[in-house]
Formats: C-alpha cells, structure tokens, sequence
C-alpha cells in the first residue's frame, strides 16, 4: 500500500495515505520504508512534530518543503521572507487571519510548483501534534491531491484528536484517501518486546500486568523501563518477573502526562471508565462523572479502546440489575474496590478528580 502511494505519483497521479496507530506501533518504520522504496525519479519530502510545534506555525511545512530564509531555491526563500514579513521573526501567528490564508496558499503553490518539476513523495509524522496553520494546508491538500503528482503518507496517533485534524481526516476520506489502522499487539508481539527488552519471557505476574495495557507498545515499553529502573524486574533463568502487583511509580507519571493534552471531560471521564471496569451503562457514566451535558463530546475524545460503553454489563457480559449497579458506584465513590481489582485504588490514589467522583 505504501509503496502504491508512490508509485501513482510516479506516474502523475496523487494518493493519500493516513496510517493510525499508537506510539511504538512502527509507524515511523513505515514511512522510512515508503521514503527508501520511492522510484529515484520522485522527490522525496518528510517532516514530523512534536508537542512543541503547537506553538510553531506551519513548521510542518517548512521543514518539509525545506522553506528557509537562506535557501538557495528562490520560490522557498520568498515564502520565508513572506512568513517573516507577517509576523516578528517569522510568527506568522501573530499576523491577521487574512495573512495567515496568505502563508497557506503560498504553501499550497509551493507544493504544485515542485510537483510540476518532479513528481512528489510527501511524507508527515506524528501529525497529532502539528500547529492548526499545517493542519489547513494538509486538509486543502488532500481535496485535490488526485490532479497532482504527489504522493501523501500522514501518520499520526489516535489521539490526541482536535476537532481540526478531526475535519481533516473526514475531509480527506470523502476525497479518496486510505486509512490504515494499525491494529495492537497481541500476546506473541507483545512477548517478543518483552524478550527484546529483557532477554527472557514474562512472568505470570508481569503477564497480568502486561496485559492491561491492552496492546499499546509505548505503555509495555514504559512498564518494563521503569520496573527496570527502579529495580523490580526479577530474572531467574529465561523467566523475567515483575516483583510485587503494584505498577512502577514512574509509570503513573507517565501515563498521567500522556493524557494530560486530552481536554478535562474526556480526562475525568476516562478516570470514570476505569473506576467502572469493562463495559458500563451510559447512564452510570452520566452519575459517576455528574454532568450528562456533553457525555457524547467526552466519549468522542477518549482513546479506543479504553472502555465499551454497553448496556450495563459486568467484564463477563452479565447484565447488571439497577441496583447493583448504583451500589457499586456508590462503593467505588467510598474507597471498597472490587475484589481482583487493586488497579483501581492505585488509579483514585493517582488521580484525585476521580476519587472525588
């Protein structure tokens, strides 16, 4: 698929590609492989951010088309110098709206220019974090793509998901475009990690802990850096064991800070989800969290596959009367946890916003 992205630019036909996936999933990989099987003929352009290109605008573009003050290509030189013009020392995001829609379309012309000189392999990662100046030129982008050169790969995390690279997506769907899902790890890929890491196969201790995170390789990564750094990984023989059914200190830390960039309902919602366990009722929701105003918005921003929001189920699919579950919402607001369920004190432990329900 990837390589089919750049061979239909090769030919002079465009293609978007957006590849999904959590953190440690190889989305990085797949463009790298994207960028080394391209034909030699196709110019090759990459860019990735980072949380600090919130504040950069259109630095996606920038360095992916290389736009610079001192570049040799006068075409990118005078995008710089407009860019610059706009905004002291290039912050375009202190420009007039209008003159911001000038840098986008300068973009945008840049982009058919070089395509009309090569055709183009345009290759963006870790697109969550791009500031909303790249995030218009990439959704203006994908709706004609098709009548030029250019072949598109976005990659990015499934969340966090603001509502501009939301629209994005759509836009670009309804244009044509491939959306590839990278799928979790199961329980082979996920011992193979833990061998990659460690040298040996998981123990039934830190197969359990291993398994609540549902997959995503950052957070088994993280699990075993941290039971490592503070001494809790146990080896004896080809078996590594974490020591102990706590989660690593550091690994709460982390875990918070991930989700810190999710907006406060979708935060305080998840914390609800994990309190409630496996599938919940949405009405038990509306309780926990306390406000039913804006439950659909908040259960759009948390991650998949952090809760099935069913019809009042327990984690074996048993339907729940009324009653229990009041009780046992009520018992979680009072500290009783669940029997087979310390996860959850560590997390109202963790997280006071929860623990206040």
């Amino acid at each position: 698929m990837l390589t089919h992205v750049a061979a239909v630019a090769a030919r002079g036909s465009g293609r978007v590609l957006i590849v999904e996936g959590e953190a440690g999933l190889g989305k990085s990989t797949l463009l790298d492989a994207a960028r080394e099987r391209t034909p030699a003929h196709v110019t090759r352009c990459s860019a990735g951010s980072d949380e600090l290109d919130l504040a950069r605008p259109f630095g996606l573009w920038f360095e992916a088309l290389a736009v610079s003050a001192d570049s040799a290509d006068h075409r990118r030189r005078e995008l710089a110098e407009l860019a610059a013009r706009i905004g002291p020392a290039g912050g375009v995001i202190d420009g007039a709206p209008g003159e911001r829609f000038l840098v986008q379309d300068a973009l945008l012309d840049l982009i058919e220019q070089l395509a009309a000189d090569a055709p183009l392999l345009i290759t963006l990662d870790d697109v969550q974090w791009a500031d909303s100046g790249s995030i218009a030129v990439l959704a203006n982008l994908t709706r004609g793509v098709r009548d030029l050169p250019v072949g598109l790969v976005v990659a990015l995390r499934p969340w966090p998901r603001r509502p501009d690279i939301a629209t994005m997506i759509d836009r670009a769907l309804e244009h044509g475009a491939t959306h590839l899902r990278l799928p979790p790890l199961d329980d082979a890929a996920i011992h193979q990690l833990v061998d990659d890491v460690t040298g040996a196969a998981p123990g039934p201790t830190l197969q359990r802990m291993l398994a609540a995170a549902a997959g995503n390789p950052f957070f088994v990564r993280e699990l075993l850096l941290s039971a490592q750094a503070t001494g809790r990984l146990l080896q004896h023989g080809d078996i590594v064991e974490l020591d102990g059914a706590d989660a690593p200190a550091p690994l709460h830390d982390r875990i918070l800070r991930r989700i810190s960039g999710l907006p406060d309902d979708a935060v305080e919602l998840m914390q609800a989800l994990a309190a409630a366990g496996g599938a919940v009722d949405a009405r038990d929701l509306v309780d926990l969290v306390g406000r039913p105003a804006g439950l659909r918005r908040s259960l759009a921003d948390v991650p998949g596959r952090v809760a099935d929001v069913g019809g009042g189920r327990d984690r074996g699919g048993h339907r729940i009367p009324g009653q229990d579950r009041a009780g046992c919402l009520s018992r979680l607001r009072q500290g009783k946890w669940p029997p087979g369920r310390p996860e959850l004190r560590r997390l109202f432990r963790v997280c006071p916003r929860a623990r206040a329900g």
